[in-house]
């Protein structure tokens, strides 16, 4: 592990005085209450209101924004009454005194509420603000809201994804976070207690943009006992098959969900919850594929495969009062997961199948302190031990040809992998005056035992299936590999790896910052920060990250506008699973030899005899000049209280991407150096291999924007709603670990992103209907995603099958021209010929309309007047202490629901066969996936029932 320099940081904000508010009586200076709201468990409270009565008993109201924070300036001298609600929570008052000139600042800790299940923090209304973390643009779901979401941990992770866009660019996935954690596996949807997507994009606080940030909070126990059982079932008579398998090869989709739940406090100074989790699903892979039949002719091979897939979840929290003003929580969660049959699907024949078993242990602690009246400080540390088996079902060599199919035994082999995950964090926010300052810092460390015998057992590489057909019609015939590639057979490819299965690493990286959200006026807030962060493994330790955010308010006071502009660094970190590939490749651990037109098919001979002119090992690296990838992002966000329910957000941003990691074989055959004579071409290291290494040389240009709505009508109507366009170009493949098409000429990938999704759309809310049922639609669409159209074949030598065709010229041999329904293509090119543009393509539009209806039933009512709980005087945010009257009458409901995705059965298509070589090229054969189908239905219907008490 390299030794990391820790560098300290400071950053000093000087800063003239806010102007002096005018006071209605000149003679006395008005003072000004500023607060944040937190919850037992130290996490901040969004929405709650705030109410301040005066003698004359007038009322000021506020409602606190993202991070729980408000103000209310003006105030004259004297006593006030301070009451502060959400639902969820007990209400807290308290006195206060208010002095002349005084700027008072406090921290206020609720208590959660007795006989209340779930926060419906949405049903308050949405307003607009100038603080950085209240921007309109986000999305915030909580209590009902969350009915429109899958119960199922996978489903719901797509859902979040896609109601997060894009995430980032490139269309990369939006990261998650469990409670301010990250890396750990989605928690029980019955455990969340809010989430939020897209908040506050130019915090120093995150590593990656706030656009692409979904926070998950889970929920503290209860101050009397609860509990909640579910079980949701799925049959397959009540879903649609997939069109792209024959009805007597569909392997029908089921599942079964059970979700259980009990919590309560312990005495008067802790709560307890406990949640237990079951599913079985039974999914499908659809093979769409072409292979021969005895007699050596191509046919069609249509199958579903079953993929069944368990998943067990325990769930247990603990939140515990120290002192008054300082609380541990403490969390717990044991995922396992099997699943059988991976890797089948698409041309993949179910030859390939692995077995998958994984189990993961995550276990977090949080540490809030109220210190005084102006300063929370929190410590959390998270602690994940990781263990993962894939297997495969055959040892076989494999055979891949081209655009047709892949048989033989899985290239998988055998991995084993552990990893235990260490997260240490220490957050503090100061109220000082007209600034709330930010502080603290992230540090990550992981080691990693990984076992591969990945491509242990070889791959042979056909280039067609006609090449496949010649060579067992050749072999069938008793001629030699040189008769049958003089007809057109054999294979041009194959690879092995060889050595160590075993290797270690460790990754650990480090940021700290500082932020200062500053009043400078009432109606203006400015927010600047500093982060800076470093790793080991690369050659760059130093990356320093500067955020800055503007925030105005003006208009009426009910309908006000927010304008906001900000712009921030954010770069990429380089991943365990890079590391892991550059020690097992480095030629010494692992040996991958790529043998070009290997004569020795179908038999493997022993890894020591693979010498020769037409035989070379294949190494990872890392440039010596590799630094780390980052994106500057600005934005321009103007936000409107529409009235006094609703609001609408109007959001533009650009990010231009630098350095960014791709993959490049820098000892790659010389551009025109191949040819008949010389088939593997000139190298410019010609005792070496391939050396794929990983550099700093890909750009990035993009532009998005996006309005959202947001209404909320309390618990009658809440609906959040998001529409946005993108735009965006990039050259090589997106993200680490891409490979480039030409290495010797990078620009030849410069144009769309991959993956570029030009327009989305989202809307999701819940409604109250008559007798007492609610409907909560989710609705997603997207324009289709740019893919590019490949050759199949590796034309320049570099051992990656992505080159692209090139234009038709008059130089084009008459064999090498394809017809096409997106263009005529010369599926030969030659150096220096025109290439078509990368992610040229686009894939199909897809919209899914998912509706969930339930209905609560009552069965019974608390009776009024209940007596509280015996005991003594509750520590303020802890329940009340529990005795046997908590035992005693409660409400018990029963609820049902019926949850059905994509109610319209639209076939949402993923993209077509982009292969030129393959004989389905352009073809559909297969669905988009999760959040708009699963692999083996189109249209599927849940049913659930809910108990509670």
């Amino acid at each position: 592990m390299h030794v990391l320099t820790i560098v300290p940081l400071l950053l000093v904000f000087l800063s003239a005085p806010a102007a002096t508010l005018r006071a209605q009586n000149p003679q006395v200076r008005p003072g000004t209450l500023r607060g944040q709201v937190i919850d037992p468990s130290g996490a901040s409270v969004p929405n709650a209101s705030v109410k301040l009565t005066n003698p004359n008993a007038e009322i000021s109201t506020r409602t606190t924004d993202a991070n729980g924070a408000f103000e209310i300036a003006n105030l004259q001298p004297g006593n006030y009454n301070l009451a502060v609600s959400v639902t969820g929570f007990a209400t807290k008052e308290q006195t206060l005194q208010i002095t002349a000139g005084q700027i008072l600042q406090l921290a206020v800790s609720l208590d959660v509420a007795t006989q209340q299940q779930e926060i419906t923090v949405a049903e308050v209304a949405p307003t607009v603000d100038t603080s950085p973390s209240n921007n309109a643009g986000a999305v915030e779901m909580s209590g009902n809201d969350l009915q429109a979401l899958s119960d199922d941990p996978d489903q719901l992770q797509a859902d979040l994804q896609a109601l997060a866009g894009s995430g980032g660019p490139d269309g990369t996935q939006a990261q998650i976070f469990i409670d301010g954690f990250s890396g750990g596996t989605l928690p029980p949807k019955s455990s969340i207690r809010e989430i939020k997507i897209n908040q506050n994009p130019f915090s120093a606080e995150y590593d990656q943009m706030g656009f692409g940030r979904i926070e998950i909070l889970t929920k503290p126990g209860t101050d009397t006992l609860h509990g909640r059982f579910a079980v949701q079932g799925n049959s397959s008579s009540f879903n649609t098959g997939s069109p792209y398998v024959a009805a007597g090869n569909q392997e029908p989709y089921h599942s079964v969900i059970y979700d259980g739940s009990i919590s309560g406090a312990f005495h008067h100074v802790a709560s307890f919850s406990l949640i237990a989790f079951r599913r079985n699903i039974n999914d499908s892979a659809i093979v769409n594929a072409i292979v021969l039949d005895p007699s050596f002719n191509p046919v069609s091979f249509n199958a579903g495969v079953g993929i069944p897939q368990e998943m067990t979840t325990l769930n247990p929290r603990l939140d515990y009062q120290i002192t008054r003003d300082n609380t541990l929580t403490a969390r717990y969660q044991y995922t396992g997961t099997t699943r059988s049959n991976v890797g089948v699907g698409g041309f993949a024949l179910p030859s390939q199948a692995d077995d998958f078993r994984q189990k993961e242990h995550n276990l977090q602690l949080i540490d809030s302190q109220i210190i005084g009246e102006r300063t929370v400080n929190e410590i959390r540390f998270q602690y994940i031990h990781l263990e993962n088996t894939q297997s495969g079902l055959n040892s076989a060599p494999s055979i891949r040809v081209t655009g047709a199919f892949t048989g033989g035994g899985s290239s998988r082999g055998v991995t084993l992998n552990q990893n235990n995950n260490y997260e240490l964090q220490n957050n503090t926010s100061v109220i000082s005056g007209p600034h709330i300052f930010k502080f603290g810092g992230r540090l990550r460390a992981s080691d990693w035992v990984s076992d591969s015998t990945n491509n242990f057992n070889g791959v042979f590489t056909f280039p067609s299936i006609t090449a496949y057909q010649l060579t067992e019609q050749g072999f069938a015939q008793g001629l030699t590999m040189a008769q049958i590639r003089a007809n057109g057979g054999g294979p041009n490819q194959f690879t092995i790896a060889t050595g160590l299965p075993r290797v270690k690493t460790d990754l650990v990286d480090l940021g700290v910052y500082v932020q200062d959200d500053w009043k400078v006026r009432p109606n203006v807030t400015l927010s600047a920060g500093f982060r800076f962060e470093t790793q080991n493994h690369i050659p760059d330790h130093s990356d320093p990250a500067p955020r800055v955010g503007i925030a105005w308010s003006f208009g009426k006071k009910a309908r006000p506008t927010v304008v906001r502009t900000g712009f921030g660094m954010f770069y990429n970190r380089f991943p365990v699973n890079n590391v892991l590939q550059l020690d097992r490749f480095n030629g010494l651990n692992q040996q991958q030899y790529f043998v070009t037109n290997p004569d020795f098919y179908p038999t493997i001979p022993a890894a020591g005899t693979l010498s020769g002119a037409l035989t070379s090992p294949s190494v990872y690296s890392i440039a010596p000049d590799f630094r780390s990838g980052y994106y500057m992002q600005g934005a321009l966000t103007i936000e409107q209280q529409l009235n006094k329910i609703s609001n609408l957000s109007l959001n533009f941003f650009r990010t231009r991407g630098v350095h960014r990691a791709i993959l490049s074989n820098v000892n790659a055959p010389l551009p025109g150096s191949i040819t008949a004579a010389n088939p593997t071409g000139t190298r410019p290291f010609p005792n070496e291999g391939n050396n794929y290494q990983y550099i700093s040389a890909s750009d990035y240009t993009g532009y998005y924007s996006y309005a959202a709505l947001n209404i909320r009508a309390g618990a009658k109507l809440t609906l959040t709603g998001n529409y946005g366009v993108g735009w965006a170009r990039a050259n090589a493949v997106p993200g680490n670990g891409g490979f480039s098409s030409n290495p010797y000429n990078l620009n030849q990938d410069w144009g769309r992103a991959g993956g570029e999704v030009r327009q989305n759309l989202f809307l999701s809310g819940t409604f109250a209907l008559p007798y007492q049922f609610r409907l909560s639609p989710l609705i997603f669409v997207q324009s289709g995603s740019a893919f590019s159209i490949t050759t199949g074949q590796d034309i320049n030598g570099d051992g990656i099958f992505n080159d692209r065709p090139g234009f038709v010229t008059s130089q084009t041999l008459p064999q090498n021209i394809v017809v096409t329904p997106y263009g005529t293509f010369d599926k030969a090119p030659t150096p220096g010929q025109n290439i078509i543009p990368i992610d040229s393509v686009r894939g199909p539009a897809r919209a899914t309309v998912n509706l969930r209806l339930g209905r609560t039933f009552n069965l019974s009512k608390a009776p009024n007047g209940a007596a509280p709980a015996a005991g003594g005087a509750p520590i303020p945010g802890l329940p009340a202490p529990t005795t046997s009257a908590a035992f005693g009458p409660r409400v018990y409901t029963l609820t049902f629901n019926l949850d059905a995705r994509n109610i319209f059965n639209k076939i949402n298509r993923g993209n077509p066969v982009s292969n030129l070589s393959s004989p389905l090229f352009g073809e559909f054969n297969s669905l988009a996936g999760g959040p708009y189908t699963t692999g083996a239905a189109v249209r599927r219907v849940d049913l659930q029932l809910v108990f509670a008490f």
